[in-house]
């Protein structure tokens, strides 16, 4: 219930799907799925991300969502586990030592499974 919420208050005017090239929403699916096995199976885990755009950025967070459901994906820190969508590296390392973020697992196209060690 929170998790549809959460989307609901994110939808945008228009649908953002229109807006992505083809292939790149199956491309993000097959990077995301292989992350189902090291999330729990329900809860919160938090998301972090430098893709630029506001819309680009909303549609990346919501396909996670969606992709990895039942479990609740919260565009925040605070949580022990994140999930990571980097396009750059430096981007990257900047977080992860800002936030006091290590990295578990690496994943094809920037994604990245991270831990929280606040």
């Amino acid at each position: 219930m929170v998790a549809l919420w959460a989307m609901y208050l994110n939808i945008p005017d228009k649908p953002l799907f229109d807006e992505m090239e083809g292939g790149i929403i199956e491309q993000y699916q097959q990077c995301l799925l292989p992350l189902r096995v090291f999330l729990p199976t329900m809860g919160i885990v938090g998301y972090a991300s430098d893709v630029t755009g506001k819309n680009r950025k909303a549609l990346f967070f919501q396909l996670a969502q969606y992709i990895l459901a039942p479990v609740i994906i919260e565009d925040s820190t605070d949580y022990e586990v994140l999930i990571g969508n980097f396009t750059q590296q430096s981007s990257l390392e900047e977080f992860c030592r800002l936030h006091n973020v290590e990295i578990t697992h690496t994943f094809p196209n920037g994604i990245y499974l991270m831990r929280n060690l606040r």
